[in-house]
């Protein structure tokens, strides 16, 4: 299931797998566990901006 493959990945390089099989699930009219997918999408895209949030502050060393 690409939903959970991009979830898994746990970094952005997963970010567009999920959102591709949400749009699958949608036109299939598979709306039945949309919100635990929805979630998971939302779980990663967490992790991403924390992941960039993180990248950005990143201490001065000498």
């Amino acid at each position: 299931m690409l939903i959970l493959d991009g979830w898994a990945r746990r970094d952005a390089s997963g970010a567009t797998t999920p959102q591709r099989g949400i749009g699958n699930l949608r036109a299939e009219g598979a709306l039945n566990r949309m919100p635990y997918w929805l979630s998971l999408l939302a779980d990663l895209l967490q992790r991403c901006a924390d992941d960039l949030a993180r990248r950005r502050v990143r201490p001065v060393t000498g």
